[in-house]
C-alpha cells in the first residue's frame, strides 16, 4: 500500500529563504484523447477556436444573404396553400371572400400520395442485390441484410413512414428536401432524420453536396440536450462563455406556424447550433496531419457567440485519400439552376395566385349581387337601423314609401361575369395539365378507344412524374446506402430480432458493401402496381412459350413479387431440394404425378434407363393429350438422360479403380473414353442386332395397330385375337430386352477382362524395360 502511494506522489520540491517558504508542485499532466472519432477542439488554443467560429458565423451569413429571394418566394407559397384563410381577401371590405383556389395544395398532396406508394411498398422500402459473382451462399446473406433493414426502418426507427412523407411534402412544395443519417448510441439502431430547408444552408450554386465547400445545419438544441451533449464528451464544456439565449424563430417557419393557426410568440430558450462540414487547415493540431494541410471536418459552433463545441475528421479511417463523408442526401423535385430545385410554389405559384384571386373576385361580386350596399338619408330613422334584415323580415318605419325609396341610393353592382369565370377554368386547367396530366386521360379515357390507346396515352401523361419518380428513387438508394454502411460499422457481430413470429439473425459482415447493394424496393421504371404487374405478367407469358430458354421458378417469383405476395419462398417449392430418388416404379410414379425427381451415382443406371424408356414405349403412353402426362414425360426423358450421364461417370470411375490410376487426371481421362469406346465396339454387334429385332417388333406392332383400326366394325372375336397377339408380341419384346442387357453385361465383363490383361501385360513389359536399364546403366 506505501509503494502505492510513493508511486503516486508527484515530486515536491522545497525552496527556502530568510523570510518565506516557497513549495513548487508540478502541474497535473492531463490525458487528451486523440484517437480518430475524438474531440479535438479540446486540447486547441483559444485563439485558433475563435478564428474557427468567427469564419463560421461568416460563411453562414454570407448563404442566408444570397438566399433572401428564395425565402421570400416560399413564405409567399405557403399563403397559397390555403392552411389559413383569416388573411386579407382582394380588397379590406369586412366580409369580403379570403378564400384561397387549392391548385397548389391539390397538386403537392397528389405528388406526396403517389411517390410514398412508390418509395415504401408494402412489401418495406429496402431490397438488395449481390454484387459481382452469385452465389447460395451471397444470395442467403442478401436475403438477411434485405429482411433485417426493412425490419428496422418500420419497426425499430419509430416515425421514419411518417418523416418520409413530410420530407415528400416539401419536395414536392418547395423543390427540396433533406435527409440526414445517424447512428443512436443509445438504442444501437439508425437515427435518420429529415432536415428542414429552412435551417440548411448550402452555396445555392454547386449541384450538389459533394461539390460544396462548406454546408451549414443550423439546430435548435434545449439546455438538457446541451447538458447530455456535454456529459457524453461529445461536446467541450464551456459554460462559462456560454449560456442558453432566447431562440429566434426562422421566418419560413414562423409563416408555416402562422399558416396552420400556431402562435410563435411563445419565449422558447436554448442554444442555436451550428454543424458545419468544411475543410480545415488546422495547423498540426490534427496528430494525422502534423505538417498541416486543408482536410474534411464536421466542426459544431454557436451561432451567435460563435464558440467552438467539437471538430471531428469526416472521413472514414481507413481512408488514406481522406475524401469528405457524406451524411446527407438531397431530394429534388425539379432540378434546374442549382441545388435549390424547383418545387409546384415555383412552377404553379402565380397560377394559383392569380386563381384564387380570380375566385375571391367572383364570389365577392355574387354577394355584393344578392346584398346590396350604398348610401342612406341620415334623415331616414328607424329602430335597428344597424341590424341587418333577415330572411323574411319585415321592420316598421317612419317613413312612407315614396320617403323610403328616396332615403336609400343602393350602388350599381353587377352578377359574377362569365368572363372571369372562363378565366378562372382556364388557369385552373392550365395548372392541373401541367402539373399531372393523368387525371385528365382517365376522366377522358371513354373518348380515346381502345383499352390500349388509352394506356399509351396514361404512361405519355406520365412523363413528367416519372422523371421526378427516378430521381427520388437515386437519392433513396443513396441514403439507404448511408445506413447501411452504419450498420456495417457499429452494428454487433451477430444480431438476432423476430419477424412475423419468426426469428431471425443478421451478421454485422453482411452489410459489407463490396458484397451486397443495398437498393431502394422502388422501380424506376415503373410508376403503378398496374404496370409492373402487367410487365411481370408478360415475362411469364414468354417463358411459358419458352421454357427450355427460362427459369419457370424465377419468372413465378418475380410475378409474386410484382403483385406484393408476402412468405413467396412458402409458396414456391424448390424442384432441387425436393428432388427424390427411388426405385424405377416408384420415380415412374413420382414424375406422373408432377413430382420431381433426381438420378443419383449409386443407382442401378441400366435397370432406370431399362424401365423408363420401356414406359415411354408403352401402347398407352402414346398419342396422350393430357398435358400432366407430358409433363410427367418431359421429367422421366430428362431423367433417363440424366442416368445416361451417371452410368458412363460410374463406368469411368470403376473402370479407372480397377486400374488404379486418378480419375481426377485429365490424361487419365481419355485413357478411359478411349477403353469404353473399345468396351461398346466389342459389344455393338448385339447391340445391332437387338436393335433390328426391336425395329422388326415396332413394325410388327404399328401393322397391327393399323389392322385394330381396320376391324373396329368385325365381331369381338377377332379384336380379342389381335389384343392377345399384341399381349404376345409385348412379353417377346420383354424376353428380348432382357437378353440383350444380360448380353451386354457379359460383353463388358469380357471386354474389361481383356483391358486388364493388357493392362498386365503391359505392366510386365515396362517392368522388364526397367530391370535392363538398371543392369545396363549409362556409362
Amino acid at each position: 500500500m506505501s509503494d502505492n502511494l510513493e508511486e503516486a506522489t508527484p515530486d515536491i520540491e522545497f525552496e527556502f529563504s530568510e523570510d518565506t517558504l516557497e513549495i513548487e508542485v508540478p502541474e497535473e499532466v492531463v490525458e487528451v484523447d486523440m484517437s480518430f472519432g475524438a474531440n479535438l477542439a479540446l486540447p486547441m488554443e483559444d485563439a485558433i477556436l475563435t478564428d474557427i467560429g468567427s469564419a463560421r458565423q461568416d460563411a453562414l451569413q454570407n448563404i442566408k444573404n444570397s438566399r433572401q429571394q428564395w425565402e421570400e418566394k416560399i413564405k409567399q407559397g405557403i399563403k397559397w396553400l390555403g392552411l389559413n384563410t383569416d388573411g386579407e381577401g382582394n380588397t379590406d371590405v369586412e366580409g369580403a371572400c379570403t378564400a384561397v383556389h387549392p391548385l397548389l395544395i391539390e397538386n403537392v398532396v397528389k405528388f406526396q400520395a403517389k411517390a410514398i406508394q412508390e418509395l415504401w411498398p408494402a412489401r418495406g422500402p429496402v431490397r438488395t442485390k449481390v454484387r459481382g459473382y452469385v452465389d447460395a451462399a451471397r444470395e442467403q446473406t442478401a436475403q438477411r441484410v434485405r429482411t433485417y433493414m426493412n425490419y428496422q426502418l418500420t419497426e425499430q426507427v419509430p416515425g421514419f413512414y411518417s418523416d418520409l412523407e413530410r420530407n415528400l411534402f416539401r419536395v414536392g412544395f418547395m423543390g427540396i428536401g433533406i435527409r440526414k443519417a445517424g447512428w443512436n448510441g443509445t438504442t444501437a439502431a439508425p437515427d435518420p432524420t429529415i432536415i428542414y430547408a429552412e435551417n440548411f444552408y448550402v452555396d445555392p450554386s454547386v449541384s450538389h453536396l459533394k461539390d460544396a465547400e462548406e454546408y451549414i445545419e443550423v439546430m435548435e438544441l434545449s439546455t438538457r440536450k446541451m447538458d447530455n451533449l456535454i456529459l457524453a464528451g461529445t461536446f467541450r464544456d464551456i459554460s462559462e462563455n456560454d449560456s442558453e439565449e432566447v431562440l429566434d424563430t426562422n421566418e419560413i417557419t414562423e409563416a408555416i406556424a402562422n399558416a396552420q393557426g400556431f402562435d410563435m410568440s411563445l419565449e422558447r430558450k436554448g442554444f442555436t447550433v451550428g454543424e458545419s462540414h468544411c475543410y480545415l487547415d488546422l495547423n498540426g493540431d490534427d496528430p494525422l496531419l502534423p505538417e498541416g494541410g486543408m482536410a474534411p471536418y464536421i466542426v459544431h459552433f454557436n451561432v451567435k457567440t460563435g464558440n467552438i463545441y467539437s471538430i471531428r475528421r469526416n472521413w472514414r479511417e481507413d481512408d488514406d485519400a481522406m475524401v469528405k463523408r457524406q451524411w446527407y442526401t438531397i431530394d429534388q423535385f425539379i432540378p434546374a439552376f442549382g441545388i435549390y430545385s424547383l418545387g409546384y410554389v415555383h412552377l404553379i405559384g402565380d397560377l394559383a395566385a392569380a386563381s384564387s384571386a380570380a375566385l375571391r373576385a367572383l364570389v365577392d361580386s355574387g354577394q355584393y349581387a344578392n346584398w346590396t350596399a350604398g348610401f342612406k338619408s341620415q334623415d331616414a330613422k328607424f329602430s335597428d337601423s344597424d341590424t341587418p334584415l333577415g330572411f323574411g323580415e319585415f321592420r316598421d318605419v317612419n317613413l312612407s314609401p315614396e320617403e323610403l325609396q328616396k332615403a336609400f341610393l343602393p350602388l350599381p353592382s353587377k352578377e359574377p361575369n362569365q368572363t372571369l369565370f372562363t378565366l378562372l377554368k382556364f388557369m385552373v386547367e392550365s395548372g392541373q395539365k401541367f402539373a399531372d396530366s393523368a387525371d385528365e386521360v382517365v376522366a377522358n379515357s371513354t373518348n380515346y378507344g381502345p383499352a390500349a390507346t388509352t394506356l399509351a396515352l396514361l404512361e405519355a401523361s406520365q412523363r413528367f412524374y416519372s422523371s421526378i419518380h427516378k430521381r427520388l428513387h437515386q437519392s433513396q438508394g443513396e441514403f439507404l446506402k448511408l445506413i447501411g454502411e452504419l450498420n456495417y460499422e457499429n452494428l454487433p457481430d451477430m444480431v438476432n430480432f423476430v419477424v412475423d413470429s419468426e426469428n431471425e439473425y443478421v451478421q454485422r459482415t453482411d452489410f459489407n458493401p463490396q458484397i451486397v447493394d443495398v437498393i431502394p424496393a422502388s422501380d424506376p421504371n415503373a410508376l403503378t402496381e398496374s404496370q409492373r404487374v402487367a410487365k411481370a405478367q408478360i415475362e411469364l407469358n414468354v417463358a411459358q412459350q419458352f421454357p427450355q430458354f427460362h427459369d419457370m421458378r424465377e419468372a413465378l417469383r418475380r410475378y409474386y413479387v410484382a403483385l406484393g405476395t408476402e412468405s413467396i419462398d412458402k409458396l414456391l417449392t424448390n424442384p432441387e431440394a425436393e428432388a427424390k430418388s427411388a426405385d424405377p416404379l416408384t420415380e415412374i410414379q413420382l414424375a406422373m404425378t408432377g413430382k420431381p425427381i433426381k438420378a443419383q451415382l449409386g443407382q442401378n443406371h441400366a435397370a432406370h434407363i431399362a424401365v423408363k424408356t420401356a414406359f415411354l414405349q408403352a401402347p398407352q403412353m402414346q398419342g396422350a393429350n393430357d398435358p400432366t402426362i407430358a409433363l410427367g414425360q418431359q421429367v422421366l426423358s430428362a431423367n433417363i438422360a440424366e442416368h445416361k450421364v451417371l452410368m458412363f461417370i460410374a463406368q469411368a470411375m470403376q473402370l479407372a479403380q480397377q486400374m488404379g490410376l486418378p480419375i481426377q487426371d485429365e490424361n487419365v481421362q481419355g485413357q478411359i473414353a478411349t477403353q469404353l469406346v473399345q468396351i461398346s465396339a466389342a459389344s455393338n454387334p448385339q447391340q445391332q442386332q437387338a436393335s433390328f429385332e426391336q425395329q422388326t417388333l415396332e413394325l410388327q406392332a404399328q401393322e397391327l395397330q393399323m389392322a385394330g383400326q381396320r376391324i373396329q366394325s368385325q365381331d369381338t372375336r377377332e379384336a380379342a385375337k389381335i389384343a392377345l397377339k399384341q399381349r404376345e408380341l409385348d412379353l417377346k419384346e420383354t424376353d428380348m430386352l432382357l437378353n440383350a442387357q444380360a448380353k451386354q453385361k457379359q460383353n463388358q465383363i469380357s471386354a474389361s477382362g481383356k483391358i486388364l490383361d493388357n493392362s498386365a501385360k503391359l505392366a510386365d513389359i515396362q517392368a522388364k524395360q526397367l530391370a535392363k536399364r538398371a543392369n545396363n546403366p549409362i556409362q
